[in-house]
């Protein structure tokens, strides 16, 4: 769970590929969108965990031409697909149709790891 993965990235492609580079062989990964509070896109990355009910989650915001690493952490599975949205000093993760999944403070770094 602790596989390093850089902080920036030059586009999605470049992303999806960093995680997938972590992702375990034969299960799954998937991704939620969103904006942040200012407008610019969000994308967040989940990969599975084997045996653990749980996933690991990169999230990215579109800035500067590039895709910068917000935060990394391990949290339980939420149903596909899924949006992110940043609101009163959160990141909320919402799956479409239901309530809310969970929330992370922004003040978290990707080297928190909580």
């Amino acid at each position: 769970m602790e596989a390093p993965t850089g902080h920036w990235f030059p586009d999605r492609l470049s992303a999806f590929q960093a995680t997938g580079d972590i992702q375990f062989p034969g299960y799954e990964s998937a991704s939620g969108e969103g904006q942040e509070s200012d407008g610019s896109e969000l994308l967040s990355i989940d990969v599975e965990i084997p045996r653990a009910e749980k996933n690991r989650y990169f999230l990215f915001r579109l800035r500067g031409g590039g895709y910068e690493l917000l935060d990394d952490f391990v949290e339980r599975e939420i149903v596909h697909p899924y949006q992110v949205r940043h609101e009163g000093g959160y990141y909320i993760f919402v799956p479409k149709s239901k309530p809310e999944a969970f929330r992370r403070p922004d003040s978290y770094k990707p080297t928190d790891h909580r």
